[in-house]
């Protein structure tokens, strides 16, 4: 329901994020897929949560892999003395997306 949401949100239309039976048959992905601008969305109320009161100045973000509806991820950063680095994980430890938050 997240993801139809989401897609509404962001009048993004695609399939991909809400047709499971089209995602499978039609796109030949194993299910749902995660908006990318929704995981970046998490990864930097992750850093905000972590960094009361801190204001970002710079966020950037890059999609390595997929990140399916269902699939175990984690979301995990590294503070640095300016930000911090944050990662989605898939269960094997992979990184699915990478990020970097600066602050103000």
């Amino acid at each position: 329901m997240h993801l139809f949401r989401y897609s509404a949100l962001t009048y993004n239309s695609h399939l991909i994020h809400y047709n499971d039976p089209w995602t499978r048959e039609v796109e030949g992905q194993p299910g749902l897929l995660v908006h990318g601008p929704l995981t970046s969305m998490l990864l930097l109320d992750l850093a905000l949560r972590r960094s009361p009161g801190r204001t970002p100045a710079t966020y950037s973000m890059r999609a390595l892999a997929p990140v399916h509806l269902g699939t175990p991820v984690r979301l995990t950063g590294r503070p640095e003395p300016d930000g911090a680095r944050l990662w989605v994980l898939d269960a094997d430890g992979g990184a699915l997306v990478s990020a970097e938050v600066r602050f103000a």
